[in-house]
């Protein structure tokens, strides 16, 4: 019960990813989160827009550090791709053992 509770004491970490309308990535835009302390947990809201006519690239990941031993990696992203766009979305996670 108490590892619940701190998921939502501590403030949520994200990012919003926006490709305006008619532009064109040309390299992915990479974003990560790192868990850098045992016992914490971590709580993840991201938001990816791609809008009309645009082409989005994303290379995302999540990581521990090599002394983390335990806790929670909780993420949801919520993707929204207009009329005539394109997203390619790539994700990798390395968190451990234990987590």
């Amino acid at each position: 019960m108490n590892s619940q509770k701190k998921v939502f004491e501590a403030p949520p970490l994200s990012y919003l990813i926006r490709a305006l309308p008619g532009t064109k990535s040309r390299i992915p835009v990479q974003a990560c989160f790192v868990l850098k302390s045992s016992k914490y947990d971590q709580l993840i809201h991201n938001i990816i827009i791609a809008e009309e006519v645009s082409e989005l690239h994303i290379s995302n990941g999540c990581t521990a550090a090599n002394y983390y031993t335990e806790g929670k990696h909780i993420s949801v992203t919520e993707v929204y791709v207009k009329k005539d766009a394109s997203l390619t979305y790539t994700y990798d996670s390395q968190l451990g053992k234990r987590s």
